[in-house]
């Protein structure tokens, strides 16, 4: 045998041992790459193979933002009671997956995908042959710049989005400013979120209130 036929050889030999599965890697992709605050987005997982992978039996994947450079887990599109057992994506296929958005920010999604895995067990490395990371485009998460900003709480103190809220009945002298102050999250304080726009007459109102109340107490 030629040293030509014993490397021909070897590279076949080599080629008829490697998985097959893994060939084309899978996707993970979303649906924009803008949202605002508080909207439904559109996470699709594509399997381009002939082989099966697997995804966590109860979550699809987490949420990472990105803060100071780094990606932090904000948690899983889904809160899951228990793991449940590796489900798999077979043949050509995708799965469309909703997730919500909530505060501004660049995030990404990070879903955790396996190989020839058990199906009576959850997705674990020590069940699949192997487990990898794949991470959606990054995406950006806007401000409402329409959300709907109410008075409430016991002595009408609060300014929120929340019209259920609900706060402990209380008096305070400076509850009194808020009576003519705005309620709003067009503030340059507020960054786009309900709150009480701080006009340098309420801040000095709220700053005599408070005054008053520590003399009260002498």
């Amino acid at each position: 045998m030629t040293i030509k036929q014993k490397i021909t050889r070897g590279i076949f030999s080599i080629l008829t041992v490697l998985p097959l599965a893994g060939c084309f890697a899978p996707t993970v992709a979303v649906d924009s790459e803008q949202y605002v605050e508080g909207t439904t987005g559109i996470a699709t997982i594509k399997n381009a193979d002939t082989s099966a992978i697997y995804l966590p039996g109860c979550e699809d994947f987490v949420l990472e933002q990105l803060v100071d450079n780094d990606w932090v887990v904000k948690g899983p599109n889904k809160i899951c009671v228990q793991a449940g057992n590796a489900r798999p994506i077979v043949d050509p296929s995708q799965i469309d997956i909703e997730f919500n958005t909530s505060d501004p920010g660049i995030y990404r999604l990070n879903a955790k995908i396996g190989y020839d895995c058990d199906e009576n067990q959850p997705l674990s490395e020590s069940d699949c042959e192997m487990v990898k990371h794949y991470f959606s485009p990054e995406f950006e998460v806007s401000p409402d710049s329409n959300v709907l900003c109410m008075v409430g709480g016991c002595s009408g103190q609060a300014c929120s989005s929340d019209s259920g809220l609900i706060t402990t009945c209380e008096w305070k002298a400076e509850y009194t400013c808020y009576q003519f102050a705005t309620c709003s999250s067009s503030g340059s304080n507020l960054d786009n979120k309900c709150g009480w726009v701080m006009t340098p007459e309420l801040t000095q109102c709220i700053k005599d209130a408070r005054l008053s109340e520590v003399f009260e107490l002498r």
